[in-house]
């Protein structure tokens, strides 16, 4: 299920009917809601969410974003909606597939946008490698650790692949599939942060893996995600 969730009706109907158009060849149910029910997110299969920031009465989409994915429910794709640039930034801690601005000055092309990078997140959710003789998808990958001359490839459910190789080499293979190289020793499948403290130079990865960022990689890494985010907003 896609829902949107934006207080003003007539964007939320206007937003319904072009992602009908859109998706007018998929079997995919579109709800709107002019207000934030968690249990209806929740107790739903829902997969998209069209999120507006300004809920009204104080209501901020980005928070109640973080509060949904910190409770682990991370599997739900979101797309922020605002008729202002400024939350572009403020955004990025919520980790969204997405950002629509309302204007129209963009909103077509942001919307077109967003729908790629829907569709890309669902092909790779999707995707399948060999690894070391194994089958593997690509987002069942956490994080990966150097070790010596090792790498290991260290999965959601605990089990780990080791490689020989560089971690070079495999920031080199993962980088377009949005991993963060955040460490000499470390790098991170953004899919699975759940929190981001810069000021104590560490990732939180499925609520309860802590990985360093090094100084060295601080403004790399602040770079980098502010580029995830940039590519799904540019024009």
């Amino acid at each position: 299920m896609i829902l949107i969730v934006d207080d003003d009706l007539e964007f939320a109907v206007k937003l319904k009917n072009d992602l009908l158009r859109f998706y007018e060849n998929f079997n995919v149910q579109i709800e709107l809601m002019t207000y934030y029910d968690k249990n209806f997110i929740l107790n739903n299969d829902v997969e998209i969410l069209f999120l507006d920031i300004e809920l009204g009465d104080g209501v901020n989409g980005i928070d109640l974003a973080i509060e949904y994915w910190n409770e682990g429910h991370d599997n739900i794709d979101t797309v922020f909606i605002s008729s202002h640039d400024n939350y572009v930034h403020d955004s990025i801690i919520a980790f969204p597939r997405a950002y629509i601005r309302k204007s129209s000055e963009y909103y077509r092309t942001d919307l077109i946008k967003a729908v790629t990078v829907l569709n890309e997140w669902k092909r790779i959710r999707e995707m399948r490698f060999i690894l070391e003789g194994k089958i593997v998808k690509l987002t069942d990958i956490i994080y990966v650790e150097s070790k010596s001359n090792y790498v290991y490839y260290n999965f959601i459910d605990g089990s780990h692949i080791k490689r020989r190789a560089k971690l070079s080499t495999i920031e080199a293979e993962l980088k377009k599939f949005d991993f963060i190289r955040c460490h000499t020793s470390y790098i991170v499948n953004y899919k699975h942060v759940t929190n981001f403290n810069n000021q104590k130079h560490f990732f939180v990865l499925n609520d309860d893996i802590k990985i360093p960022i090094s100084e060295k990689y601080e403004n790399k890494v602040i770079d980098i995600i502010h580029e995830i985010l940039r590519k799904k907003v540019k024009r």
